[in-house]
């Protein structure tokens, strides 16, 4: 059947799964249509993310492809990851040996590390069909990252010296965050409990009558007054003292947080959920590296990059921008009250030396993206029968980018059972889904939602853990 192209009023008027049809009868269409319509892909793009509040899609680079059909049959790597993600695609552990040189592959006179290869061929029919529209003749794409050179010589000694040394500085950079987690860990597992412990009992202060006293917001903490002395004995002291109050406050309602989770495994060495699969871990390889150098450093920082977080107290103990606790005054408040008994036992150092370790650590990784951003370059090489183009995730429109993902998404996928994966003619590529799942149980799993119902497994949540959505939950 010919393609027939909508008109603007028609791809309006589409719901979910008319949107997804016509995403798939477009990426099937003969190339040069394919090239020549890139506004007409971006239009269903936009009508799909308008008419689905959270299409099931997965993030990849710039963009988010459908998974569809792939509903919980595919693991995403978890900030907790990236670091040992970037170690391990920049083979770190064998600097200086001699092994390493075979890690550097040498093209057009320039060192790169080959950080996986989509072969097109190993792809299903449809994905195939799908991706030479985009890119005809295509073979594979390889993906890899070379130094940024400064330039200030083009011999091979020197361009081997210098990709060699930028390695050794990420390298150094991961090893000091590892040590930094290491001792702030172990100190947040000696303090936590005696945080924990500093909640038990009251806090009794006295407090002047003429002074205003903030009340506490309600179920955060108890107050009780003792009844004033009548006593005529001690009208004269009266006068001469300002009168006071007795307070005791209760901490019931307030909690310390451990947050030890956040600390406690290694961020170098991390194994992938599915790291007997070679092929899935240098496509997260892939997907990571591209995303560090192609997306805005402060969303990347907040969407991949692991976040440590010290043992914190609900309420009652609220910081400064420097990381020191909030001074408390001569009475009681609820803002400062969980500090005034830290003071009182002797706890304020040991509470804020934990969050400035923490502060530090964290500035740490976020100082290793910017140092991956600035010392490497990140390329893919497409590869024909004879000949090859290497180009830039900037140099791709929206469809170039899109196939690769879909070949990405294959890639990190489990293997499609005998049948499965095509149900009455509907593409693979596109990936219309069955409404089936790998039977995942995890909340931050995959599977079980209609591909045309207005919710999908996939929220497009910018926080922390947004990462870890697809079946590789990573709990504290």
């Amino acid at each position: 059947m010919p393609f027939v192209r909508l008109t603007n009023a028609e791809i309006n008027s589409l719901r979910a799964r008319g949107a997804r049809h016509a995403l798939v009868d477009f990426l099937n269409t003969h190339h040069e249509f394919v090239i020549q319509n890139a506004d007409y892909f971006d239009l269903l793009l936009h009508r799909l993310s308008v008419c689905e509040k959270a299409p099931p899609r997965t993030t990849w680079w710039r963009l988010r492809v459908l998974i569809l059909d792939k509903q919980g049959k595919y693991n995403k790597v978890s900030n907790r990851e990236v670091i040992a993600i970037i170690y391990n695609g920049l083979n770190l552990d064998s600097i200086g040996l001699e092994e390493d040189d075979a890690n550097l592959q040498w093209t057009e006179g320039r060192p790169e590390i080959v950080l996986g290869k989509f072969t097109v061929s190993d792809y299903p029919a449809n994905v195939v069909s799908s991706v030479s529209c985009v890119f005809p003749d295509v073979v594979a794409f390889e993906f890899v990252v070379r130094h940024n050179t400064t330039g200030n010589d083009s011999t091979k000694n020197f361009f081997y010296a210098e990709m060699n040394t930028f390695r050794a500085m990420v390298a150094e950079a991961i090893v000091s965050i590892e040590e930094l987690r290491c001792a702030t860990h172990e100190e947040s597992v000696k303090w936590s409990p005696v945080f924990k412990a500093a909640l038990s009992g009251t806090l009794v202060t006295q407090v002047n009558n003429d002074e205003d006293v903030e009340c506490p917001p309600p179920k955060r903490r108890k107050v009780e007054e003792s009844d004033d002395d009548d006593d005529d004995d001690d009208d004269e002291e009266k006068e001469k003292e300002p009168a006071s109050e007795m307070q005791c406050v209760s901490f019931g309602g307030v909690e310390c947080n451990p947050n030890t989770g956040t600390l406690a495994n290694s961020l170098r060495a991390r194994p992938f959920m599915r790291g007997d699969d070679e092929g899935a871990m240098n496509a997260h390889t892939v997907n990571v590296f591209g995303s560090v150098h192609v997306l805005d450093p402060s969303f990347t920082e907040k969407k991949y990059l692991p976040y440590a977080r010290a043992p914190t107290f609900t309420a009652g103990a609220d910081m400064e921008g420097n990381g020191d606790l909030c001074d408390p005054d001569n009475g009681i408040e609820f803002d400062t009250a969980v500090t005034q008994r830290l003071v009182e036992l002797n706890l304020r150092k040991p509470y804020e030396d934990l969050h400035k370790s923490v502060r530090v650590l964290n500035k740490m990784i976020r100082d290793l993206l910017y140092l991956i951003r600035s010392k490497f370059e990140f390329y893919i090489r497409i590869h024909k029968e004879n000949s090859h183009d290497t180009v830039t995730i900037q140099s791709l429109n929206n469809i170039q980018e899109y196939v690769i993902g879909i070949l990405y998404l294959h890639a990190i996928s489990l293997p499609d059972e005998d049948g499965g994966g095509e149900e009455e003619g509907e593409d693979v590529a596109s990936g219309e889904s069955s409404g089936e799942s790998s039977g995942e149980s995890s909340d931050e799993s995959y599977g079980g939602s209609d591909a045309e119902e207005e919710s999908s497994d996939e929220e497009e949540d910018d926080s922390d853990d947004a990462y870890e959505e697809d079946g590789n939950s990573d709990e504290d």
